[in-house]
């Protein structure tokens, strides 16, 4: 419904839901009241600034301005302020955070940004040639990333700080079509005449293929091994099912505002969901029947969540959620724990209290490193405090871990931020090196006495690991196929275990039965039956004699197993965590650093982790008081622990997907194993976070909680476990953390990259609240990225303020001015300590990327 200015006063959705729409004199939007009734409210100046968000919940974001309508001060919910100086031309030249960080910012005669300070007079430097492309980057250390390009401003060389060069080629339509590496391995890349990428070439030679319809929909997907993955659409082009490499079908089944009712996986069992007029999710119904129930508040944030106890399914289990005004989560509670929590202004988590037993507390330096951890541990009367220090360069990437008693691990590194050393104590360190690649092709372990034992690593072009050498073990050998699974291994021993997947990717191959009309999904792998239930949960494994039950909440959660018939109880926080499990009495507690597992305490032992930074590599286990050091292999799984005088006390050789085939040495247990990963000595299994891993078939035995989003194999590790690994059982990652210094994604421990999707974005989709909107006509906003996004901001937001990594002022930044009024997602971005971001800058989020709505006649790109 339009009024006499043709400005949309009322929305009205197909199943009827009603969305308000107020303008004010000038036709800017005032308040959107949405299905339910919540209304956000916005209030201008004369000049037509943005002055105030007021959110459904009554909470507001101010902001003012200076004469040149620059934003000056943002002052958030829970009344923390940011603020901001510019200068005459209009230029960012200082912002504090609400704790008086101050960052600081150089340009040249032209405008350009030459020089960033961070809160620690950290100082990146950047230079540009004379039609404005930049040419340099150097870091604080005196680090150069340097780039040529070619008339068109396209990217065609980058030489790394080590002098290693990168190629880029283009086609006439300014396409990328080949990458050379340093070591003159190649991608190739080839497209269709609508510009869609149709041919991907590895640097193995393998091809992929990519097929499409519609609106340019990918459709098809042919694998190297010539297996295809299809793609299914509805009449508006919204993906309703996908056909696996088996032909087995996946759907998601709409209603008529696209939102998800029911899935029905590659089984056909489904899970029906149920959505309030605004879009929150009301309910959530397995294929058992079990219904879990949400409560949200204005902003549709989770505030109870009601579940079927899985021991009397008469009763249910409630959880409860409580948040700031600013959308941190500070309070949690089940029927087995209370959690608690404390942040500071910019929203960094201070203290955590999870339950009567454990208490962590952290501290930061001025740009967000976490400089501190200290946890209490109460037992017995008696509380165990430890405080775990770090030390950071001038990059922000770790340079020293302290564990109290003990002498500091220092990190030394390299100019691409690897680490080439480590002193792990007076008489003990650890070397390593690199390939051209990055890839970790060497580590040396030292005592003053000389080398106590090295290996070394070899690759194929493509990255994947094919040969580990111990001066110790002695060497294994991997082969694979075209699109990067195991298919064979050579151990130390020369025996030879060859791995046979099915189509999909699968070593157990499993078909449903139904017998006595009772549905049951079941397969065998290597002597080992494995009977699964509607759900897709392990229910019952079976080997010779010993058979081992599991029982699964409506959560996804393991919380009974039975192995010849000892029974095993677990029990998690809200937030799916695992808090303790039972054994005959014998009681484990678990407490979290985080998403890390960082310690166990049983009556008679106490067992804490460090990680190095950043990551789930283990670092340091301290037992009790006893002090040990990890060795790890390149996917961050241990293969030795060490006590300070470098003597070995645990000690393992795994097959291709993590099983240990020999414990060599076991004087001191250690039970983590691939990243993330805890071995459950009852089961046998590897508990990981949100699931649990089954090294016997190198898959998880529950489907992922994130459903097709983490790919179309729901049970799926990873194509291996040598090169990738998935802390959480979400979604498989490679075993790189984010440098964005080159707008690449890499780990700056090994120098190896990471695609944008696997970056720690927080949830919510980016916001620390959001509402919908509309932007007006006429407003400007802007982009750092392509228009193949879907997220804009506001023009003068910093990099920090907008939640996006350090280095994305190196993307192609775009501004656009709006052509006609354009429905968004508004709020202020979420903060994210990955990057040191400190969010509160206003973004928007569209549900089409910028580039259909620049084809539609939304925006228009400007100078």
């Amino acid at each position: 419904v339009y009024d006499d200015r043709y400005l949309i006063t009322q929305e009205i959705d197909p199943l009827g839901g009603v969305t308000n729409y107020e303008y004010d004199d000038a036709g800017r939007t005032t308040a959107v009241v949405d299905p339910e009734g919540r209304r956000t409210e916005y209030l201008y100046d004369k000049r037509g600034n943005l002055l105030k968000l007021t959110r459904p919940d009554g909470k507001s974001i101010a902001i003012e301005y200076n004469q040149a309508d620059r934003p000056i001060l943002i002052t958030d919910p829970d009344g923390a302020i940011r603020q901001q100086e510019w200068n005459e031309e209009g230029l960012l030249m200082e912002e504090a955070g609400p704790l008086g960080a101050k960052s600081h910012y150089e340009y040249d005669q032209y405008g350009q940004p030459v020089a960033f300070i961070d809160p620690l007079g950290a100082k990146t430097q950047l230079a540009f040639d004379n039609f404005g492309n930049l040419t340099e980057i150097t870091d604080p250390l005196g680090k150069a990333t340097k780039f040529k390009y070619n008339p068109l401003g396209q990217v065609i060389t980058k030489t790394d700080p080590l002098g290693r060069e990168t190629e880029y080629l283009y086609d006439n339509k300014g396409r990328l079509v080949k990458v050379i590496d340093p070591n003159k391995n190649q991608i190739s890349c080839v497209y269709d005449p609508a510009d869609n990428l149709i041919s991907y070439t590895d640097e193995n030679g393998a091809i992929t293929r990519l097929e499409y319809c519609g609106l340019n929909e990918l459709k098809r997907r042919i694998q190297p091994d010539h297996k295809t993955v299809e793609y299914h659409y509805d009449t508006e082009e919204r993906l309703i099912a996908i056909t696996n490499q088996r032909g087995e079908r996946y759907e998601l089944k709409r209603d008529a505002l696209g939102r998800i009712i029911e899935e029905v996986d590659y089984w056909g069992q489904s899970r029906r969901y149920d959505y309030s007029p605004a879009g929150n999710l009301l309910e959530s119904i397995d294929p058992l029947g079990r219904k879990i129930q949400y409560q949200t508040d204005p902003l549709g944030r989770i505030l109870e969540k009601l579940s079927p106890d899985p021991r009397d399914p008469e009763k249910l289990q409630k959880e409860t959620f409580s948040y700031d005004t600013n959308g941190n989560l500070v309070e949690c509670e089940n029927n087995a724990i209370r959690i608690e929590r404390l942040f500071d202004e910019e929203g960094k988590l201070l203290e955590e209290r999870q339950g009567k037993q454990f208490v962590v507390k952290y501290a930061y330096d001025k740009t967000g490193n976490r400089i501190s951890r200290t946890t209490e541990v109460k037992m017995e009367g008696t509380t165990k405090t430890r405080t775990v220090n770090y030390g950071y360069d001038a990059l922000g990437l770790a340079a020293s871990v302290e564990v109290p008693g003990h002498e500091p691990i220092r990190l030394t590194r390299n100019a691409l931020g690897q680490v080439v050393e480590e002193q792990l104590g007076l008489n003990l360190k650890r070397s390593f090196d690199y390939s051209r690649e990055g890839y970790l092709t060497h580590q040396r372990v030292f005592s003053n006495e000389g080398i106590l034992f090295k290996q070394e690593y070899k690759y194929n072009r493509t990255g994947n690991l094919v040969q580990k050498i111990d001066s110790v073990f002695g060497t294994d050998q991997f082969n694979y196929d075209p699109i990067g699974r195991i298919t064979g291994q050579t151990d130390p021993e020369r025996k030879y275990r060859s791995y046979l997947y099915d189509p999909a990717g699968d070593l157990l191959k499993t078909q449903v039965q139904s017998e006595d009309e009772v549905w049951s999904r079941a397969g065998e792998y290597e002597g080992i039956r494995y009977l699964f239930d509607q759900v897709g949960n392990l229910v019952e494994r079976t080997e010779k004699q010993d058979k081992t039950e599991f029982v699964w909440d409506a959560n996804g959660r393991l919380t009974e197993s039975v192995s010849n018939g000892k029974k095993t109880i677990y029990k998690y926080d809200p937030l799916g965590r695992r808090i303790s499990k039972e054994t005959d009495g014998v009681v484990t507690l678990f407490y979290w650093d985080g998403d890390a597992l960082l310690g166990d305490v049983t009556d008679d032992d106490t067992r804490e982790w460090v990680y190095y930074p950043g990551s789930f590599e283990p670092l340091v286990m301290v037992r009790n008081e006893e002090f040990y050091l990890y060795h790890n292999e390149p996917n961050g799984c241990p293969s030795r622990l060490l006590d300070e005088s470098g003597k070995v006390v645990w000690a393992a050789r795994y097959d291709a997907w993590g099983k240990i085939k020999k414990l060599i040495i076991n004087d001191v247990e250690q039970p983590l194993r691939l990243q993330g990963q805890y071995f459950d000595r009852e089961t046998g299994l590897y508990y990981n976070r949100f699931r649990y891993y089954d090294s016997g078939i190198g898959a998880f035995v529950s489907q992922d909680p994130l459903g097709l989003a983490a790919g179309e194999n729901i049970y799926q590790y990873a194509p291996n476990a040598q090169g990738w690994i998935d802390p959480l059982g979400l979604c498989k990652e490679a075993k790189y953390i984010y440098d964005g210094k080159s707008s690449r994604y890499r780990n700056t421990e090994n120098g190896r990259y990471v695609s944008q999707r696997n970056l720690p974005y927080p949830s919510n989709n980016g916001f620390a609240s959001s509402s919908k909107g509309v932007i007006q006509k006429g407003q400007i906003i802007d982009r750092f990225g392509p228009a193949q996004g879907r997220f804009a901001g506001e023009p003068g937001a910093t990099i920090s303020g907008r939640g996006l990594p350090p280095g994305s002022e190196a993307l192609p930044y775009i501004r656009y001015e709006v052509i006609k009024p354009l429905p968004a997602e508004i709020g202020p971005a979420a903060p994210v300590p990955e990057f040191n971001a400190v969010g509160g800058a206003i973004q928007y989020r569209f549900d089409q990327p910028i580039s259909k709505l620049i084809e539609a006649g939304y925006l228009k790109p400007i100078p």
